[in-house]
Parts: C-alpha cells; sequence; structure tokens
C-alpha cells in the first residue's frame, strides 16, 4: 500500500527551519567559512553539505506527494509549496562568490620532502583538510543548487590547479604526503564530479606554462 499525504503540505516555515535551522543563519554560515580558525571552517562547509542533502530529500519528498496526489502540474499545493522551498533555501545559505573564496584560500607552500617540522606537518595537513571540505562544498552546490554556480559563471576548470592535483601528480612517498593522501584523493574525486556538472570547462584550454589539462598524469592517481 502506497503513503497516504495530507492534501494540504506544510507550513513553509517548518520545512525550512528543518532544513536550516534558524540558530544558524546567513550570516553565521558566512562568518564560519571565512573565519580564522581551520576547524570552524571545515565544521561550517560540511554542516552546509548536510543542509543542502537535506533540502534534496525535502524536495524529493514533496516530489513523490506530488505524484501520489496527482496534482495539477501548476497549481498544486506540494508542488507551489516546493517552489517556495527552493527560492527561500537561496536566500539561506551563501551566495556562490563565498564558497568560490572559500575554496581560494592561499594555502600553505611547502616543498615536499621528510625533512619537514612537526609545524609545518601540521599546516600541510590542515590546507589539505581545507582544500577537500571547500570541494565538497562546491560540489554540494552544483549538484543541489545548480542555478546559483550557473549564475556566477565561474570556471570549475581552475580547480585543476588545486594543490591536491599538484600533489598527487608529484609522484612523492614523503611521510607528509602519505598523510594528507586521503584528503587529497577525496579533493580529486570531487574535481573530477565537478567537471562532469559543469558545461563551462574547455577541455583545450591551458594550464601554467600551456599545460594541457589532458596533460595531467589522471593515470598515475590511486583512489
Amino acid at each position: 500500500m502506497g503513503k497516504e499525504y495530507q492534501p494540504y503540505p506544510p507550513p513553509l516555515q517548518v520545512c525550512l527551519d528543518n532544513i536550516v535551522p534558524p540558530v544558524w543563519p546567513k550570516t553565521f554560515i558566512t562568518k564560519g567559512l571565512q573565519g580564522t580558525s581551520p576547524l570552524v571552517q571545515r565544521s561550517t562547509a560540511l554542516c552546509l553539505v548536510q543542509v543542502l542533502e537535506k533540502y534534496d530529500a525535502v524536495l524529493q519528498a514533496f516530489r513523490e506527494a506530488e505524484s501520489a496526489l496527482e496534482e495539477d502540474k501548476e497549481s498544486g499545493q506540494w508542488k507551489l509549496r516546493r517552489k517556495d522551498i527552493e527560492r527561500e533555501i537561496r536566500k539561506r545559505v551563501p551566495n556562490f562568490e563565498v564558497i568560490i573564496a572559500f575554496s581560494q584560500q592561499k594555502s600553505t607552500s611547502l616543498q615536499w620532502g621528510a625533512d619537514l617540522s612537526a609545524e609545518a606537518s601540521e599546516r600541510m595537513f590542515r590546507s589539505a583538510m581545507i582544500s577537500e571540505s571547500a570541494l565538497r562544498l562546491m560540489w554540494a552546490y552544483h549538484h543541489f543548487l545548480p542555478d546559483v554556480p550557473s549564475e556566477a559563471r565561474y570556471d570549475v576548470g581552475k580547480l585543476l590547479l588545486n594543490d591536491a592535483v599538484q600533489r598527487l601528480s608529484s609522484n612523492t612517498s614523503s611521510k607528509i604526503a602519505k598523510e594528507v593522501a586521503g584528503f587529497d584523493s577525496l579533493s580529486v574525486l570531487h574535481i573530477l564530479r565537478l567537471l562532469q556538472h559543469s558545461d563551462q570547462f574547455v577541455w583545450t584550454s591551458t594550464l601554467g606554462k600551456q599545460r594541457s589539462f589532458l596533460e595531467l598524469p589522471f593515470y598515475r592517481w590511486s583512489f
């Protein structure tokens, strides 16, 4: 037996508060991503990813209700409420420019080697950790809020300059490389998923000193 649905959907405010808690407004999210603490930044990014996942789950539930109730395509109550949720959620999450800035933070500039200090090792690990969370969040925006990044006209091909790509393509076997390999592998996976979502990426573009995107040694990465 299929699910039974009420003819009218839940109130808009109830839906929104169950996706983005009212104690976590847009200003707090933005400040968290722009903060100086790597732990706060990463925690904020991962929480925002969960918000977008919950948002998608709510939309899927509404679509199921629309189908079960055989609502009119234009004036159905559940459909109209879903459109309201889509519009209001965009107001409750940071602008995509904030996500771009988060992903473009200047990361630690270190040379690989076995003689890195403990402090330098920690900095390298934090850099990989923030990079992974930023790319995960950027992918979530492309996947769950595709209209938002498309309006920003951001070329995701620039992400191939990400430190994770450079580290994984360096074939280094240092201890530091092994410590950050997990985050780096996830970062590259996020980049590849982003390239699938983007219609602005140009494969014939160049990277750095006239290196083609296709020249990056993808085949050497092990996930």
